[in-house]
């Protein structure tokens, strides 16, 4: 049962569980206890300037295998590959199977402003994430442009100039090459 507690440092009520053994009402007021003013700012003036800590930093497949397995909870034996989620699994298996079928069916033609061709995405008009038994009905699918996907999901027009979607990775790799 929490019990409520007064922070030492500026002593503001808080509740906190008695195994916790918190004195503190924040980890800011924690770090203003811990150091002085003058400490504190010589901590702060020897970071300006210094990248942040692994920022940038290339890991070797080998150490990306056991940062995966530690993650995993399980030795680098017992350690089955890199984790990915249902739902990844689940999208990358519609893009294949379904996603074509759904474009071929509506004659690649946006259904709302009929535009053919362009950037073209499947949107499920039964949510996946709220309907996912409706995932992969080919009749829970139907093939938008991007400006009307964006308005059906987000209920207003697409700002200019942004890119959004399924097909991100693509529409930014035709701007570049």
């Amino acid at each position: 049962m929490p019990t409520t507690k007064n922070c030492i440092q500026c002593g503001k009520v808080f509740s906190s569980y008695p195994s916790a053994k918190r004195k503190f009402c924040s980890p800011a007021c924690g770090y203003k206890g811990k150091y002085t003013l003058e400490v504190r700012k010589k901590m702060s003036d020897s970071h300006k300037g210094k990248p942040a800590k692994n920022k940038g930093v290339k890991y070797s497949d080998e150490v990306k295998k056991k940062m995966s397995a530690g993650k995993q909870g399980v030795s680098l034996k017992e350690w089955g590959g890199f984790a990915k989620t249902k739902d990844t699994l689940e999208r990358a298996k519609f893009r294949k199977e379904i996603q074509k079928l759904v474009l071929e069916r509506d004659n690649y033609t946006c259904q709302m402003c009929e535009e053919r061709g362009g950037q073209l995405q499947v949107d499920h008009i039964q949510s996946w994430k709220d309907y996912t038994e409706l995932r992969f009905d080919i009749n829970n699918c139907r093939t938008l442009c991007m400006d009307c996907h964006y308005l059906i999901t987000f209920g207003r027009k697409k700002p200019t100039g942004v890119v959004w979607g399924h097909n991100l990775k693509h529409k930014l790799n035709s701007l570049t090459a």
